[in-house]
Formats: structure tokens, C-alpha cells, sequence
């Protein structure tokens, strides 16, 4: 059974923070591709391989709520897993958690849809299909809705 969860470590380095002391907002973007990036990669989808067959993965659709900052010298960890069961897009669940506290500071819906040759792909390719829609539906992050996360359903690998 594939585990549809990826959690990876993060600390804000120096050129990250912003004149008011906290990380930058843009920054947060970053560490959410590395989440979904490493996800891919755990359950056998690579990226570089897709590309090389003419496809494009892009950012169709992204929300996100600041809940809290990140400081200098904090740690803290991207919890990133899917919700939906692709067909068309990819949709991902991106939290940012405080790693000793276990606060919630940031929190991300992100859909990504595939493009070939320059075209909006409506079934994404074969590969992610297989890796991820012939699992069990409890594998699925059961939180589809930002409005529905909160600090208590938070759990880090």
C-alpha cells in the first residue's frame, strides 16, 4: 500500500526573512513545489521523465492561509499529501508546521493540471494514473477542504 504523505524539514535561511523579521510569503511557494515534488518522487512519478514525453505540470489553482510566521531559527516541517483521485488535475494539501509546538502556521490547496505542447491535457498521463487512481480510497488525505484543517488534524509523519 502506497503512503500518499510526504513530510520534509525546513529552517528559514538568512536572505529568506523580510524586513519585519519573518520569512518571506514568496518563500512558502518554494517549499510547497519541494513538498509536492518529493510526493511525486515517493509513490514513483518523476518529473524529468514526463517532461522528456512533452509535459508540463503548472500551478492551475492555489489558496493559501498565514496563520502564523516563521522566524529566524525555527524548524519546521511541510506536511504535503493528496485529495483528490486524479484523473484531470492533481490536487495537494501543503501544511507548515512549527516542529517542536506543532502549530499550524500555513496552510495550502494546490491543483495542478498537465499541458502537452502547449494544450490542456483533460486525462493526466498514464503514469500518474496508475501510480495513484488504483489505490484505496483511505489512502487519500480525507481533508479536502482548507476550511476544515485545523491544528488538531494535523499529523506529521
Amino acid at each position: 500500500m502506497k503512503d500518499f504523505k510526504v513530510s520534509l524539514e525546513f529552517s528559514p535561511r538568512f536572505h529568506e526573512i523580510d524586513r519585519y523579521g519573518i520569512l518571506h510569503h514568496s518563500v512558502y511557494f518554494c517549499w510547497f513545489e519541494c513538498g509536492r515534488i518529493a510526493l511525486m518522487e515517493k509513490v514513483g512519478i518523476h518529473l524529468e521523465a514526463l517532461h522528456r514525453e512533452g509535459y508540463q505540470f503548472v500551478v492551475s489553482e492555489l489558496k493559501t492561509k498565514f496563520r502564523g510566521s516563521v522566524r529566524p531559527g525555527m524548524q519546521v516541517r511541510l506536511v504535503t499529501s493528496l485529495i483528490n483521485r486524479p484523473l484531470n488535475k492533481l490536487t495537494f494539501r501543503q501544511c507548515v508546521i512549527h516542529s517542536i509546538s506543532r502549530e499550524l502556521l500555513v496552510e495550502a490547496q494546490v491543483e495542478l493540471v498537465a499541458l502537452k505542447a502547449g494544450q490542456l491535457q483533460f486525462r493526466l498521463p498514464e503514469a500518474i494514473v496508475s501510480s495513484w487512481f488504483l489505490s484505496q480510497p483511505e489512502e487519500l488525505d480525507p481533508t479536502p477542504s482548507l476550511n476544515l484543517i485545523n491544528k488538531e488534524n494535523v499529523h506529521a509523519n
